[in-house]
């Protein structure tokens, strides 16, 4: 591993370190609305632990179930 987790509740301004890269992983996840999530990765969606052609970007809404 040799590197610490980030601090999620701090802003990363600076995403270039990751973009780009096939050695790296962020997810940064944005609540865009009420109920609303956005996720997006930076890196490599390998790296994440997602296996090939599969990432986890995208909106997700707050469902219930019944």
């Amino acid at each position: 591993m040799g590197r610490a987790p980030l601090d999620a509740t701090a802003k990363i301004t600076h995403l270039a370190p990751y973009d780009g890269h096939d050695d790296r992983c962020l997810i940064e996840l944005r609540l865009a609305a009420p109920e609303t999530l956005e996720v997006s990765t930076h890196g490599s969606p390998m790296h994440c632990g997602f296996g090939f052609n599969v990432s986890a970007d995208g909106r997700y809404y707050l469902m219930t179930g019944s």
